[in-house]
């Protein structure tokens, strides 16, 4: 919705972050919690009543939100609301394969590289990640921001380093083959097992 605001209205939407400092909203002030939650709402309603009212002026749009997209609304979230029952024997059954392929993919990293530095941060990922010297490929070092931060976001920057998993694909396509798209490829395989065994426990 962020970026649907910035898209439709010229607006940079607040973030949580911005608005907390980033801190968790369970210890932030919670004036500026609720401002963020205020202003959030109002973001929401300006884009709903602007999705209807080009839904409204196409007939086809219109029928097909009525007939088929908001009826199936109702049917996702009584899905959501009575959840789904899981075999527990099962999902720890699948928990240590993924678990064990995991770690083959830590392994065989290291062995690429030659080293056994830890790999769960994103911080330590980008640190393992320099060792393959993409800058020399792709003209410009990956995983430097190409903005000028201000200290309060350079300060949440250096404690919250994200990786996109959208990135790590791009930096998969224009690595070249060899050694780097080994490598990118392996911590792909082992976020994409990780994700799975977070979804067990959600």
């Amino acid at each position: 919705m962020k970026e649907l605001t910035f898209a439709y209205y010229g607006e940079k939407a607040d973030t949580i972050i911005d608005a907390t400092g980033g801190q968790n909203t369970l210890v932030a002030i919670p004036s500026a919690v609720a401002n963020y939650c205020g202003a959030d709402c109002r973001n929401t309603w300006r884009l709903y009543e602007r999705a209807m009212s080009i839904i409204k002026r196409d007939e086809d749009l219109n029928k097909l939100t009525w007939n088929i997209d908001n009826p199936c609304n109702l049917v996702v979230s009584e899905m959501m609301w009575t959840g789904v029952k899981i075999d527990l024997n099962e999902a720890q059954r699948q928990i240590e394969i993924y678990r064990g392929r995991i770690q083959q993919c830590r392994d065989l990293i290291w062995a690429e590289l030659q080293c056994r530095d830890p790999l769960e941060t994103p911080k330590q990922v980008i640190e393992v990640l320099k060792r393959l010297n993409l800058e020399e490929r792709l003209g410009f070092d990956p995983f430097v921001p190409e903005f000028e931060l201000d200290e309060r976001e350079r300060l949440i920057y250096a404690r919250d380093v994200t990786i996109k998993k959208e990135y790590l694909l791009e930096l998969f396509d224009r690595a070249g083959t060899g050694q780097a798209q080994r490598v990118i490829a392996l911590f792909l395989a082992k976020w994409q097992m990780e994700q799975r065994i977070s979804a067990f426990f959600e």
